[in-house]
């Protein structure tokens, strides 16, 4: 496979990973060339097989968005792609139920990120490498986060954010 493009899937659930890999295997053009379950793993294998992209979990064993922060750094031509259950999904499986119930402003998932994020301290341009994407995405929703929030800058979204976290680790 030649011109194939190199996909990593990288998800705590094997059962949804077998079928991801499953699905890629089938389609044309696609090589995938890893699996794994933990960030360590997403870790391990960009280095150790360098795809195109990586399909990460957002809710795994070392985190999901730190891995993917990690990944853009060391390997910035690396596309990394997101995969999580949705809000619906998640209340019913309890598997991402911190989302779900400190939610009361209604944020997106990528508005959670992104605040998830710039909690970490992270700039624009760190989280527009996070998730391949332009900063100007990234003040978008920024701009939606701070509106939802009725906060009037990133500190104070920040800050909001803080309390509905620490609360969810307990």
């Amino acid at each position: 496979m030649s011109n194939s493009i190199r996909i990593a899937v990288v998800d705590d659930h094997p059962m949804f990973r077998h079928g991801v890999v499953n699905m890629l295997m089938s389609a044309g053009d696609i090589e995938v060339v890893g699996e794994g379950a933990t960030a360590a793993d997403a870790l391990r294998i960009a280095q150790e097989h360098s795809p195109d992209v990586m399909l990460l979990d957002l809710q795994m064993a070392g985190g999901g968005i730190e891995a993917a922060s990690n990944l853009a750094h060391a390997h910035p031509d690396m596309r990394i792609v997101m995969l999580t259950a949705s809000e619906r999904d998640c209340k019913k499986s309890g598997r991402i139920d911190a989302v779900a119930d400190y939610n009361p402003h209604d944020l997106t998932s990528r508005e959670e990120e992104t605040l998830a994020l710039l909690a970490q301290g992270k700039s624009n341009k760190e989280i527009a490498r996070a998730f391949s994407c332009t900063e100007r995405t990234v003040k978008h929703h920024m701009t939606n986060i701070m509106q939802k929030l009725k906060v009037r800058h990133r500190v104070q979204a920040a800050l909001k954010f803080q309390p509905a976290r620490n609360k969810s680790a307990d």
